[in-house]
């Protein structure tokens, strides 16, 4: 309740400090696609309450026996985690003969995640994603990973798929979200070395999968990973993935991300950190950078609503919100 409140009390703050002409373009393209909203809505519900069905993931762990061998399905228990309404995002954890626990994430992609990306490049200036249909989404997120894999950047192990449901199954990496550490240091108002070298190591993760020819376009630090053990960053997010040039969006999305978690005075370190980790993989034009980050901080409050919505689940959100 509180949860739904707060998000309440939240938009309608960041609406008031919305300008208005990009509100008003945000209410033309929602009152335009709001006959799809609405079937496309229904659909992403049915199919988020129908994979928290332990018995529909048992079948497919079941069916993809090759997979998960030597684990007991009979052991499985499902969790559902945060991260918004594009995808529903599952931790299934089962025990082996010996009793060991092996846990796995699971991404069931929703139809919602397509019309999201339209109403984005509609709105904002957010690329447009050509290859943005449910199908293609799962087909670019599974091709992508195996490209970035066999370049040697890191990506999370697949495990395994399945093409009709749009449901991928990856394993589970044990670190931390790089947004939370962001909104740790926020609240000490000051970055640690370790967050330091967090950063750097997006800015030199990013810069690798540039310099294989790669965009990401969705670089929020909420998709990315820091593994500490490894003193690594993974980004997690492929579904947008291409091989078109967004590497200028890609660079200016991941700081603007920063921008709005950090304190002014975290701000100019944190920036730096991040183009010396990059700037240490490959050159890139950052006054280019410049000019888009002053263009997108007009939309600060927009995307300080969608990470917002992202600390819920796909179900949870709409639970809360009708409350």
């Amino acid at each position: 309740m509180q949860n739904a409140v707060h998000f309440k009390n939240n938009l309608a703050l960041r609406i008031r400090q919305t300008r208005r002409r990009i509100l008003a373009r945000i209410v033309c393209v929602g009152i335009l696609l709001f006959p799809i909203w609405v079937v496309v809505l229904a659909w992403s519900l049915i199919k988020t309450y129908r994979w928290r069905s332990l018995g529909l993931c048992r079948r497919f762990i079941k069916r993809h026996h090759l997979a998960f061998e030597g684990l007991d399905p009979a052991t499985l228990s499902v969790r559902q985690i945060s991260g918004g309404l594009n995808n529903l995002n599952e931790i299934w954890r089962m025990r082996d003969a010996a009793g060991r626990e092996v846990e796995f994430y699971a991404k069931v992609f929703l139809p919602l995640g397509s019309l999201w990306a339209q109403v984005n490049a509609m709105a904002s200036p957010f690329p447009f994603v050509h290859d943005g249909k449910m199908e293609e989404r799962f087909t670019v997120d599974l091709m992508s990973r195996a490209q970035l894999a066999e370049k040697g950047i890191a990506v999370p192990r697949l495990v395994a798929f399945g093409a009709r449901e749009k449901v991928m199954v990856t394993e589970h990496l044990k670190g931390l979200v790089v947004d939370d550490v962001l909104k740790d240091a926020a609240q000490r108002g000051v970055l640690s070395e370790e967050e330091a070298v967090m950063i750097r190591e997006c800015g030199r993760g990013l810069g690798k999968i540039h310099a294989g020819g790669f965009s990401l376009i969705d670089t929020q630090p909420v998709n990315c990973i820091w593994i500490p053990e490894r003193r690594e960053v993974c980004f997690l997010d492929m579904e947008f993935c291409t091989r078109a040039d967004y590497r200028v969006w890609d660079a200016a999305f991941f700081l603007i991300s920063v921008i709005i978690r950090l304190p002014a005075q975290c701000v100019t370190a944190a920036r730096a950190h991040f183009v010396e980790g990059y700037q240490s993989t490959r050159p890139i034009d950052w006054s280019q950078i410049d000019r888009l980050d002053h263009r997108l901080r007009e939309y600060i409050p927009i995307f300080l609503t969608i990470l917002d919505i992202r600390q819920f689940t796909a179900g949870g959100f709409f639970r809360e919100l009708m409350r």
